[in-house]
């Protein structure tokens, strides 16, 4: 009886899952990539060829400002969510032929149907390419977001029962949106939390590359010199 009930209560799990990824709006599109080591390594790369490609005067840099100023320029800022500001929302119809509609919704295929969507924009201040990075740690959030340079838009639809005029769809989609709002700032702290120590890493990488950089010009003046004591 036992194993029955839980075989029963992972199909309805199952069912709910498979319900939600054919529903293209709820399909997950952040925090996809785990791989966020790689983008620590390619910016700090970047910072040693901008290093490599300049005309610095090692021996007059202050090279604490100056790695300051190259990390500062590459961008590594998590974005934060801007939440204190007028909301943004615009109501959009979209034409969907009836095959195109997520289960469980009941339709008939090859017939349009008219459906409504709200489109949530959400201001944030940072670097947009750490959306495309997540933690093994972290939360997915199953939906759809689109990322603009300086803001999202969370676009949300009740497909069965419409939006206008129906207050209960409408209490859904904004829980609904809440819920992505704090998962979204949840693991964003989480990102942060990982940058940040990350930036140090790379704040002393590059400080003794730069070191390196001004102790072997200081050995080529020196020999240079010995060179022309003949």
């Amino acid at each position: 009886m036992k194993n029955e009930f839980i075989r029963f209560i992972f199909g309805i799990i199952n069912i709910k899952y498979l319900e939600i990824m054919n529903d293209s709006y709820k399909k997950p599109n952040l925090f996809l990539e785990k791989n966020i080591e790689i983008f620590f390594l390619k910016s700090e790369k970047k910072i040693k060829n901008k290093i490599n490609k300049s005309n610095y005067d090692f021996e007059k840099t202050e090279i604490k400002k100056e790695v300051e100023r190259l990390i500062e320029c590459e961008n590594l800022n998590v974005p934060k969510l801007i939440l204190n500001e007028k909301k943004e929302s615009e109501y959009v119809e979209k034409l969907f032929l009836g095959q195109e509609l997520p289960s469980p919704c009941n339709f008939i295929e090859n017939y349009p149907y008219n459906i409504e969507f709200i489109v949530r924009k959400v201001k944030f201040k940072g670097n947009s390419s750490f959306f495309e990075y997540g933690l093994s740690t972290m939360t997915t959030i199953f939906q759809k977001i689109d990322v603009y340079c300086e803001h999202l838009e969370i676009e949300q639809t009740n497909w069965k029962d419409g939006i206008l005029n129906n207050e209960k769809g409408i209490k859904k989609l904004n829980e609904d949106f809440k819920r992505t709002l704090d998962l979204l700032e949840t693991n964003l702290r989480e990102l942060n939390i990982l940058t940040n120590e990350k930036k140090k890493m790379i704040r002393k990488n590059i400080n003794e590359y730069i070191e390196q950089k001004k102790q072997n010009i200081l050995n080529i003046n020196m020999n240079i010199e010995r060179l022309n004591e003949y």
